[in-house]
């Protein structure tokens, strides 16, 4: 994979998953625009609450542990070096019973982008309350917006999610997950601006664009009668893309 993104311009820092998993998590960006300040990632099973219990994993019939992990990178613009951006991704476990599993892991995705942030730009400036700090989380939540850990993200840690706030036209019938079985909004882009002591008025985030997404409908009028992953499609997942914009600062 490094070699096709480097090919096309582009930097990554990357986490394998725990326990021999194959997949992991990604971070990517455009080498031309930015430089990475700081990479740190977490391992959810050595974090305190973000593995199952003994007894949760009996009840639930799941295994012993997530295998998950979380990983942030610290991109300066350099365009703009005033401009920094901690970029926050993790795949949250899947069994929907276990709410403060998914809860916990979604605490530590949020403190370890915050966390990162700071030592970063801690580091990188002279002066930290020249920053301009906006932290942009990427989750495979395995959540809906209507789902206490959800509401863990966007409401006791204020995070603004596109699946809130894209305009309907874009957001189409929002699912980023479809199967014979399901279909539901699982996947979430979402941001919050950190201000940092003594910083001035922090620019404004606007929403420029956004991808349609399909309906179930009309992935099963497509032929594929028991949704995706298909021979066209390699994941489950739909993609999830938007374009942010800082105005102002």
């Amino acid at each position: 994979l490094l070699p096709w993104l480097e090919e096309h311009g582009y930097d990554m820092a990357y986490q394998q998953k725990t326990h021999g998993k194959a997949d992991g998590v990604l971070v990517a960006w455009r080498a031309a625009r930015f430089d990475c300040l700081a990479r740190r990632a977490v391992e959810f099973e050595h974090e305190p609450g973000c593995d199952p219990r003994p007894e949760e994993a009996l009840e639930y019939g799941a295994p012993a542990s997530t295998a998950g992990v979380a990983l942030a990178a610290v991109l300066r613009a350099k365009e703009d070096p005033r401009v920094v951006l901690s970029v926050g991704t993790s795949h949250i476990w899947w069994v929907h019973e276990m709410k403060r599993v998914k809860n916990m892991q979604i605490q530590r995705v949020i403190t370890l982008v915050e966390e990162s942030a700071r030592a970063a730009v801690a580091e990188a400036f002279a002066d930290p309350a020249e920053a301009r700090c906006l932290l942009l989380l990427g989750l495979d939540m395995n959540t809906e917006p209507n789902d206490e850990p959800y509401q863990v993200a966007t409401h006791l840690f204020d995070f603004k999610s596109l699946a809130d706030h894209m305009p309907a036209a874009a957001r189409g019938c929002g699912w980023t997950n479809i199967t014979e079985k399901y279909q539901g909004w699982i996947d979430h882009i979402m941001c919050k601006q950190l201000r940092l002591a003594g910083t001035a008025p922090l620019p404004q985030v606007v929403l420029v664009s956004a991808n349609a997404l399909p309906s179930a409908a009309e992935v099963m009028r497509a032929g594929k009668v028991t949704g995706y992953p298909d021979t066209a499609h390699g994941s489950d997942h739909v993609p999830l893309v938007c374009t942010l914009a800082l105005l102002g600062g």
